[in-house]
């Protein structure tokens, strides 16, 4: 899991692990991801997120999701 609160800025690349006894891995060099206004972009290579031929399930969720009616539209970070 990737998210703003561990990598404040982009790059995004503090990964949080649920399935594994290491909680976090801060500054990863391979799994890299830009969190942009809506949604977020791979940047890294690593198999874990981004491998050719693969198949994946992504989720992301916005934390200032895009306005309506007399909302101002989010902007990217």
């Amino acid at each position: 899991m990737l998210d703003n609160a561990r990598s404040e800025y982009n790059v995004t690349d503090d990964v949080q692990y649920s399935n594994l006894a290491q909680a976090d891995n801060a500054n990863s060099t391979t799994t890299r991801v830009d969190n942009v206004s809506n949604g977020f972009k791979v940047r890294g290579t690593n198999t874990n997120i981004n491998a050719s031929g693969s198949t994946y399930i992504y989720m992301a969720f916005a934390e200032n999701p895009f306005g309506g009616d007399s909302a101002a539209p989010a902007t990217a970070r």
